[in-house]
């Protein structure tokens, strides 16, 4: 359990990330704990260790509150170790080194994707998204990255002697094939990129923040300003402000309801001042006052290509920016609000997801954060430009080049399914005990490693 932390917490270290494939080896043999009991507190207080010491910020944010969530995070590496002990007890080995990696990658895709509580930040994969593995990610994605390095660790940890180094090896062919590059297609067009983080202004001080934009980078196509930089819809002022100065500006703020609330809104302003195209952000963000939610998302047709833009948060969850793919995207705009006072620390962990949101579709990014860390990213996942962590407005600039559409990496069908078998694999050891178990004679013990 030492080594499997060490190895969970170096991995986050940046150009660290492969580390991340000692962690599945040093999990697994938890599993041959002899009792429920023994494997649901463990997997409890590792899983407290591998979160809790990463999201110290929800303290700030929920207060006592954040040791609930805390404990929910560890209950999903208690989950596996429950459930993987008793898959240990029913399958023969053969079968044990494929049903870990899918019962992984199932629980992973559920806590990330699929229920109110949603959290895709730390799930394995993710250690490789500063450019790390590109490919890997681009073919396989974020889970089924994390499902190759579980099957090289199930293969490692469980099978003996030649099977143990024909499967290992296999799938470090594999890996490597997946990681070579491919031939790049051209861009068919350059954009050039300006913003500002702006962590408090009122709307009267936004033109002069303008000004400051194009006055350092007088060649910018378009000019990007963080999530919530309005209270209100834009004002005449700054349509005024687009009209004078002949510029593309996309901009977040309330738009209020008629029957009370507001929706988290982009909006996208053209060369005349008049709104061409708006979206609202797709999942607001749990026990925040973050508005209602988008009832559809669509692409804006700007001069240069298809641009998705999704708002803050919903660039953690793949089913929000697969249905931009899909629709055919070739850029991201992802205007943020990271608050000052949430720490230095979270803004550089929620800076992992547009790299590797960029590999995985293979398109570029654009993300600008209220304090930062805004981020230029290429479609191979790499940051050409970024702005640091700051209660200062900072203003950044730097070129994307649009090229194909978004692509879906293998996982986006596989992780869902890997989910869907997780569950009949818990349901059929909860309500059909008669599975085949070992006998109480044929003790089960832990494979050498």
């Amino acid at each position: 359990m030492a080594v499997a932390l060490l190895a969970f917490h170096a991995a986050w270290v940046p150009r660290w990330g492969w580390v991340m494939a000692i962690f599945p080896c040093c999990l697994i043999p938890l599993i041959y704990l002899p009792t429920l009991a023994m494997r649901w507190s463990v997997g409890l207080v590792l899983g407290l260790a591998m979160y809790g010491p990463h999201l110290h910020f929800f303290w700030t944010l929920f207060g006592p509150a954040a040791a609930v969530l805390w404990l929910i995070l560890a209950f999903w590496p208690a989950l596996f170790l429950v459930v993987g002990g008793e898959f240990q007890l029913r399958l023969p080995t053969g079968l044990l080194v494929i049903a870990l990696p899918i019962l992984w990658t199932g629980l992973e895709y559920f806590r990330s994707e699929l229920y109110f509580l949603r959290f895709s930040w730390l799930t394995p994969g993710l250690a490789l998204a500063w450019g790390e593995a590109p490919n890997l990610l681009s073919r396989l994605g974020v889970f089924g990255t994390g499902f190759l390095l579980f099957t090289a660790g199930t293969s490692l940890t469980l099978l003996n002697g030649r099977p143990r180094w024909l499967m290992t090896g296999g799938i470090a062919v594999l890996a490597a094939l997946l990681s070579r590059a491919g031939p790049q297609p051209e861009p068919t067009h350059l954009l050039r990129v300006a913003g500002a983080q702006i962590e408090s202004a009122t709307v009267d001080e936004i033109p002069g923040i303008l000004d400051r934009v194009v006055a350092t980078h007088p060649d910018a196509d378009l000019i990007v300003l963080p999530e919530y930089s309005l209270d209100a819809p834009p004002s005449p002022e700054l349509r005024q402000w687009c009209s004078t100065q002949r510029r593309h500006v996309i901009v977040g703020g309330r738009e209020p309801l008629a029957g009370g609330g507001f929706r988290n809104t982009a909006w996208v302003l053209d060369p005349r001042g008049e709104t061409v195209f708006s979206q609202v952000k797709s999942v607001p963000i749990q026990f925040f006052d973050d508005g209602e939610p988008a009832t559809s998302q669509a692409l804006w047709d700007s001069p240069w290509g298809a641009l998705g833009i999704a708002i803050c948060y919903d660039l953690s969850y793949t089913r929000v920016i697969d249905s931009l793919a899909r629709l055919g995207a070739q850029g991201l705009i992802i205007p943020t609000m990271d608050s000052v006072g949430w720490g230095r620390y979270q803004h550089q962990l929620h800076a992992r997801i547009a790299p590797a949101r960029a590999a995985e579709y293979g398109i570029p990014i654009v993300r600008c954060a209220s304090s930062g860390i805004s981020q230029l990213v290429n479609s191979r996942g790499g940051v050409d430009t970024s702005a640091p962590f700051s209660d200062e407005i900072l203003v950044f600039a730097g070129n994307i080049r649009l090229g194909p559409r978004a692509s879906l990496p293998a996982d986006r069908t596989f992780a869902p399914l890997c989910t869907a078998a997780s569950v009949a694999g818990v349901l059929g050891i909860a309500f059909f005990p008669l599975l085949a178990r070992r006998h109480p004679s044929q003790k089960a013990t832990a494979p050498p490693l």
